[in-house]
């Protein structure tokens, strides 16, 4: 009579145990070296103080770019004006730009800056007008009503202006020399990203 062999349902197998006991090792034979770490090694101290600085900047940039908005806000609230048209308004107050090079100097999404501009539009604060370099990307400039709103919001800028003096340890070189250092670290951010 032949024997019938029947598999052993993964409930009827005995429970590994959590921790396999180590074979003996047969003698002669050397010990195996321990697996390699995936994981880099620890940077060295000069490394390590250049990151911990680096983190520390930037994480002092994203908060007191965070005050700012919120300032901003604060100080053109009854104008009917957000932050972001701010922003955008001081842009083109200088010159006319395209609504891809407003986007990336305010570092929003092209759609936002469109839905921003959009408003603007409508308030009679910005204009379009023909790109003589391209003509299916117009350009956005300041109308007469933006210009008397953009006077009243930098009076409103010299307030908070006001709470960076020299006496509280700034000044002009250092503020300079802050903008040098951040502009720096921008543009190195941005190399290799490519243009919208």
């Amino acid at each position: 009579m032949r024997r019938t062999h029947r598999r052993v349902a993964a409930a009827d197998r005995p429970a590994k145990t959590a921790a396999r006991k180590p074979r003996p090792r047969p003698p002669g034979q050397p010990a195996r070296a321990a697996p390699r770490s995936r994981a880099r090694p620890a940077p060295g101290a000069t490394a390590t103080a250049f990151h911990v600085a680096f983190q520390g900047l930037v994480g002092e940039v994203f908060r007191i770019n965070g005050r700012f908005l919120d300032v901003a806000g604060a100080l053109a609230s009854d104008l009917g004006i957000t932050p972001t048209h701010w922003q955008i308004i001081a842009i083109v107050r200088e010159k006319p730009h395209t609504i891809p090079a407003i986007s990336r100097r305010v570092g929003l999404r092209r759609q936002s800056v469109q839905h921003n501009i959009t408003q603007l539009l409508a308030r009679g604060l910005v204009e379009q007008a023909v790109n003589p370099d391209h003509r299916r990307a117009s350009l956005v400039r300041l109308s007469a009503d933006g210009q008397r709103l953009m006077a009243e919001l930098a009076g409103r800028q010299a307030v908070l202006a006001g709470r960076f003096t020299p006496e509280g340890g700034l000044g002009a070189a250092k503020l300079a020399a802050a903008t040098t250092l951040l502009r720096r670290m921008r543009e190195a951010s941005e190399a290799g990203l490519g243009e919208d």
